[in-house]
């Protein structure tokens, strides 16, 4: 069983602690005789050597771990391994991923999933049914039943978890937990009722003590998984009235909703039990975009409920989205301060995604404002759709501007002057994962960057040539006064005009092929733009001149053959492979077209992913 790493850092990076999915379903398979193992790339590596003698592999994939997952599945496919995927992004896409995999498990596959691997031991198959899809036939999105009692499923067994023993923090070892499933609440952009429903279910009092009793310990800390473990207050407080009564010495932290600090004999038992940490989806503090996210909660009960939770001196960690079409620059500015000066200990701002499964996504695709396919970018720290009242580079620079303003370097000295040390190293923390992000993003920033001005070089490009016309074959001087205009760098047009019989005639003809064979190093827009016209000599010296080339390029230019800028997608592939080492990438990146780009992005992300 495989849990894929995540493609780039985030703030949970110092706490790599597996999902409970595969372990599950790994326990189960344990159970019925199966040798199992679990690979969470998070705290281990896959290895080649892991699967010389294995039958099956399953990979859990949400969608920021796509690309990978869909990598691994291909490797082990070539390898003769029966391969079946599961989680959340591939039951929202199973035409997608079932092109991956032998098999795809819709939903909870506690039930579906061992029947399926004991079917394929007996030399069977089965059939595509409610939960499965199956390879080769009609492809179909009815989940599997949802488990009824959670008492059903085992207890994780993580001694079969590769490298389980390194999850910890400080010393201390974190517990993954799962209490309970669903949430009554259906937030716009969230995928968990899709995949779990809206009916809270929960174990047994003493089922969820049988399992974290085994960990009742100062060096555990139980993480809970649940969606909102306090969706029902009544059961949560009885649970850790035992908690009390048991006295279990572990520290614990959850996912709750804003509204449990109203009840303060929950607040009291939560302190007295070691929460250490709530994580609270507090998402914004403009009304209107919680109406718009059916977030059923108010401004001022948010500001009462973290003053609650402070003033019980538990920590929260706040979880704000950014990007709603609700949301401003000033709205977004008064939610960072929000964040700030209301006691919140740490916090995440998170980029509105469109996640598949969810209404976001459903109404940004048909509204055609998502930009790109590329999945390694759905992981909420990445613009991956147009925003209503901002460019998708100033969402993005707003985000990382409000972590810097969070954990700015004063705070974090502040800190460390009244004796806070673990939250200042936090701080620190949080300062690098923002560095590091910045570093390993620059080209996604590059690309956003071409996004806000493409609109506006477009209808430049328009305006200047009429791309009806064909008539007019570019002179040497006008076809380099073109590209000057343009915005091509010196090195691009040396490499166009010194590799090519130049004429950029019916660009838009140009086949996907070509555009294969260009690697990705062609900007489409520009060469667009050339398309049909030709300039004399003098014009194009002028036109180059103004594009602020050099003298020595214009020479280049000028003194290659007559070139007329025709049937640019007729260059062949030696001109191609030449044209790779040249031409310089980042800049061609930068000032492509949308989806020129995005299919650059995410052949890029997936190379750096193991996908060739």
């Amino acid at each position: 069983m495989i849990e894929p790493k995540a493609p780039d850092v985030h703030i949970f990076s110092l706490t790599p602690v597996p999902r409970l999915g595969t372990i599950i379903l790994g326990t189960i398979l344990k159970e019925r005789g199966f040798d199992v193992a679990v690979i969470a790339e998070e705290i281990h590596p896959v290895k080649d050597e892991y699967f010389e003698d294995v039958q099956l592999v399953g990979i859990s994939s949400t969608t920021s771990t796509a690309v990978r997952a869909y990598a691994l599945a291909d490797r082990l496919r070539e390898k003769g391994i029966t391969v079946v995927m599961g989680g959340p992004h591939v039951t929202f896409m199973p035409e997608e991923a079932i092109n991956h995999a032998d098999y795809v498990v819709l939903g909870e596959g506690e039930n579906i999933f061992p029947e399926l691997v004991e079917a394929l031991d007996r030399g069977e198959t089965l059939k595509a049914q409610p939960g499965l899809v199956v390879r080769g036939e009609e492809v179909h999105h009815i989940h599997a039943q949802k488990i009824k009692n959670l008492d059903d499923i085992p207890i994780p067994d993580f001694s079969i978890v590769m490298g389980m023993n390194d999850c910890k923090v400080r010393g201390t070892r974190v517990i993954p937990i799962q209490a309970s499933r669903g949430c009554p609440f259906d937030c716009c952009f969230c995928s968990v009722t899709d995949m779990f429903g809206r009916k809270f279910r929960h174990k047994s009092i003493e089922r969820v003590l049988q399992e974290v009793e085994r960990f009742n310990s100062k060096k555990y800390n139980i993480f809970f998984y649940d969606d909102n473990i306090a969706a029902d207050k009544k059961w949560l407080k009885e649970l850790l009235r035992e908690f009390v009564k048991r006295e279990m010495k572990f520290s614990w932290c959850a996912q709750v909703r804003i509204d449990a600090a109203k009840d303060e004999e929950l607040l009291d038992l939560m302190k007295a039990t070691r929460c250490q940490t709530v994580f609270i989806g507090i998402e914004s503090l403009n009304p209107d975009t919680l109406k718009a996210m059916n977030k059923n909660q108010t401004a001022e009960e948010i500001k009462q409920g973290v003053a609650a939770f402070t003033a019980k001196k538990i920590p929260v960690h706040g979880m704000f989205v950014f990007g709603l079409d609700t949301d401003t620059t000033e709205t977004l500015k008064g939610t960072i301060s929000f964040a700030k000066y209301s006691g919140i200990t740490t916090v995440q701002f998170l980029i509105l995604t469109p996640l598949p499964g969810t209404r976001t996504y459903k109404e940004l695709k048909s509204q055609g404002r998502i930009f790109t396919d590329d999945w390694t970018l759905y992981d909420g720290h990445h613009v991956t759709f147009q925003p209503e009242n901002f460019s998708p580079v100033k969402l993005q620079e707003m985000q990382v501007w409000g972590h810097n303003k969070f954990y700015s370097l004063w705070r974090l000295i502040k800190k460390f002057m009244k004796g806070k040390f673990i939250d200042a190293a936090i701080y620190a923390y949080a300062k690098n994962i923002n560095r590091l992000w910045k570093k390993s993003n620059k080209f996604f920033m590059n690309y956003l960057n071409f996004m806000s001005i493409s609109e506006e070089l477009t209808r430049r490009i328009k305006a200047f040539f009429d791309i009806n016309e064909d008539t007019r074959v570019f002179s040497r001087v006008e076809l380099a006064n073109q590209f000057k205009k343009l915005t091509f760098s010196q090195e691009e047009i040396k490499t166009i005009i010194n590799n090519a019989k130049i004429t950029i005639k019916d660009w838009y003809e140009i086949t996907e092929d070509t555009i294969d064979s260009v690697k990705h190093q062609i900007c489409a827009d520009k060469l667009k733009v050339l398309a049909n016209k030709s300039l004399p000599e003098v014009e194009l010296k002028q036109e180059l001149k103004k594009m602020d080339f050099k003298q020595e390029e214009i020479n280049v230019i000028l003194n290659q053959t007559d070139r007329k800028v025709k049937a640019w997608f007729e260059i062949n592939e030696e001109v191609m492979e030449n044209l790779k080492n040249k031409i310089n990438i980042n800049r061609l990146k930068k000032f492509s077209n949308q989806v020129f780009c995005t299919f650059i992005g995410s052949t890029e992300r997936s190379s750096q992913s193991g996908k060739s």
